[in-house]
């Protein structure tokens, strides 16, 4: 299946309080089996991805799916910065 990432497991599992025990197996581990929307599954831990995918996935996944967020603390960082210019 490859790498699953937290915001997506969540999303795929019946009880999502159980996409952290599946993160908190230690590599090579294998997770309970599990359902899902699709049936029942389980998780084998392999190896982290780099630092420098993991920065391209949160920024992908920020500009998808929390645009609103950005831009509210964009919005909020330019009133600070306008107060102190002023």
């Amino acid at each position: 299946m490859g790498n699953v990432f937290y915001y997506t497991l969540k999303t795929e599992l019946k009880n999502p309080s159980e996409a952290e025990d599946v993160y908190k197996l230690s590599n090579g581990s294998i997770s309970s089996l599990m359902e899902t929307n699709n049936g029942w599954v389980f998780y084998k831990s392999g190896s982290s991805l780099s630092e420098e995918t993991d920065t391209d996935t949160v920024k992908e996944y920020m500009l998808k799916y929390e645009l609103g967020k950005i831009e509210d603390y964009l919005q909020q960082r330019q009133k600070v910065l306008k107060f102190q210019i002023i």
